[in-house]
């Protein structure tokens, strides 16, 4: 895996390689084909990932290779949606979002959660004629960080 890691240092951004190859911020277009019928799976071909950090008090950017898969279902006006690693965590329930335009040629979906680790506000965006969707996931602050964060994933579905 390929990480690039930006942070930003009395207003001047930096960048940080962790490998020898820092490519991860491009990944060629895959190939692509419609999306068609309710139950999906979604592989993550890149992420972004804007946080604080504690230790340091900067603000990083970290990009890479996505990891992660999703598993979505479309149930009327709600889509279900659960990740690999929600799963290897003990997750067993799927998020639900709230469907806010499904035609032939865009998906539209939010998701906002107030729990006990605070507030979580999930969009996606699914391009139906060629598969290709972003995820996006953002917090006001989380656990020990009184600042917000944010992440991207971009992914193709089938």
């Amino acid at each position: 895996m390929y990480l690039l890691r930006n942070t930003v240092l009395a207003g001047v951004l930096t960048s940080f390689c962790f490998t020898s190859a820092c490519t991860a911020d491009s990944v060629p277009i895959p190939s692509s084909r419609p999306i068609q019928g309710g139950a999906l799976s979604c592989e993550a071909l890149l992420f972004t990932s804007i946080q604080p950090n504690p230790r340091t008090k900067n603000i990083e950017i970290e990009n890479g290779v996505g990891t992660d898969k999703v598993a979505i279902e479309i149930l009327g006006p709600v889509l279900k949606f659960m990740t690999q690693a929600s799963v290897g965590v003990g997750q067993t329930d799927a998020a639900e979002f709230q469907i806010m335009r499904n035609d032939e040629e865009v998906l539209v979906a939010i998701s906002h959660s107030l729990g006990a680790l605070g507030s979580t506000l999930n969009s996606l965006l699914i391009n139906k004629k060629n598969g290709l969707a972003v995820w996006t996931k953002s917090r006001p602050f989380f656990i020990v960080d009184d600042e917000p964060d944010t992440q991207a994933h971009y992914l193709r579905c089938q």
